[in-house]
């Protein structure tokens, strides 16, 4: 049975998707939600910074999307692999990340995120900033875990 206080959390689309009998019915309630995405996001920054590219097929929905500023669009897990890879595989310049959550929409099997981003370079023992950016990420439940379904990110920095 389906109470209004989690329909209420889960919004219409949630609901809707309760009715039909779809994966929905399996996605967790609201401070749930905040735990696992918060986590998934610090998971991501990791990932980047220690280069462990194993890990990164887990994160990604299989029909992922990844809108990078001033790139062409990356199309599925593969790709969206492949392209994370390319961007952390030096190891020599590692890229330590900060999300900052901005805002954040659940809709159902779905969790829409606004954030800024913070990224730094770490060569030779050294830190510095290269870039303030912000991001709009789009969570998907998917086998039992949120993983990253649509990804844009932009830098406020001038055009190079």
């Amino acid at each position: 049975m389906i109470d209004r206080r989690s329909l209420a959390v889960m919004g219409l689309t949630g609901g809707a998707l309760l009715a039909t009998g779809t994966q929905a019915a399996t996605v967790p309630g609201r401070d749930a939600i905040l735990a696992e995405t918060a986590e998934a996001r610090r998971r991501f920054a990791e990932i980047l910074f220690t280069g462990d590219h194993a890990a990164l097929p887990a994160l990604f929905t299989a029909d992922t999307l990844v809108l990078p500023a001033g790139r062409p669009l990356v199309r599925g897990r593969d790709a969206a692999i492949a392209f994370w890879m390319a961007a952390t595989s030096n190891p020599a310049r590692r890229l330590r990340s900060l999300f900052d959550l901005v805002d954040q929409i659940i809709e159902g099997p779905l969790v829409i995120e606004t954030g800024l981003a913070t990224v730094w370079a770490v060569e030779e023992g050294r830190e510095r900033i290269i870039d303030h950016g912000k991001y709009v990420l789009v969570w998907k439940w998917d086998e039992g875990r949120w993983k990253r379904h649509r990804d844009i990110f932009n830098s406020d920095g001038p055009k190079a």
